[in-house]
């Protein structure tokens, strides 16, 4: 069939249109790949070369714990691993995730694992430990701090040096009286060494940590405000106890 006149012109119009809609999606414009930023993961590790807990303001604990192997016939290969399993099995004992393996590092026999806890009660179940973490209490705290006075009192009162001063620990009526009585103080010294009685510390938004054993206890983004004699402030959020008794750490919970 041969087309004229106005369908003729009518079938060109179309083929024209065809053709223009045809090369207009054949150049359409591929989309570029973005390249998204890479979300790296939290360094809990650099910098830190001493068993570190650190407080988080939801009351969790990390503990950042660091143990030196080089130049020992240990295998340290496999740690990571044996570390996952313990936890994996305490976790599944408790019916919950309380622990987790954070961050793992070893270089040249150095060993470092940050490990997250849900609470202190979880951690001390986790290590066998005894640490107390509470509201501060000025009454408990006057206790624990009088309590470790004394021991330091008698530890003086005990020691060589009195001994062979002639001074006998067990006569009421010599010098020993008044060692024990001019050094039991309750007292908590603040980050510029001034001293402050336990039991004058009335700051309702104070938490205390109470512990024997030897850490550094990092605040998170909190404050240090005390320390008994068992402990020094190293920083503003910052402590280190001595591990030689019942140090307490005063400070405040910041936000994360």
């Amino acid at each position: 069939m041969v087309i004229r006149g106005k369908n003729k012109k009518i079938l060109i119009i179309l083929t024209i249109l065809i053709l223009i809609f045809s090369a207009g999606c054949g150049k359409k414009k591929k989309k570029e790949a973005v390249d998204e930023p890479e979300i790296k993961a939290k360094d809990y590790l650099t910098g830190i070369d001493e068993d570190t807990l650190i407080m988080n303001s939801d009351g969790g604990i990390i503990e950042i714990a660091c143990d030196d192997y080089s130049g020992e016939s240990f295998d340290y290969s496999q740690l990571n691993d044996e570390i996952q399993k313990e936890i994996d099995g305490f976790n599944e004992s408790k019916g919950s995730d309380k622990v987790s393996l954070l961050q793992y590092s070893e270089s040249n026999g150095k060993v470092k694992a940050a490990i997250r806890y849900l609470n202190i009660e979880a951690y001390n179940e986790f290590n066998g430990t005894d640490y107390k973490l509470q509201m501060y209490e000025p009454s408990e705290c006057n206790n624990i701090v009088l309590t470790e006075e004394k021991k330091k009192a008698e530890s003086m009162a005990s020691s060589e040096e009195l001994a062979e001063a002639g001074i006998d620990p067990d006569d009421e009526n010599s010098a020993l009286s008044g060692v024990k009585s001019d050094a039991v103080k309750a007292v908590m010294k603040d980050a510029s060494g001034n001293e402050t009685a336990a039991d004058d510390i009335n700051d309702s938004s104070l938490m205390m940590l109470v512990t024997d054993m030897q850490v550094v206890f990092d605040a998170g983004n909190g404050e240090v405000r005390y320390v008994n004699h068992h402990a020094s402030i190293s920083g503003r959020d910052s402590a280190v106890t001595d591990g030689t008794g019942k140090a307490v750490i005063v400070f405040t919970l910041g936000l994360n």
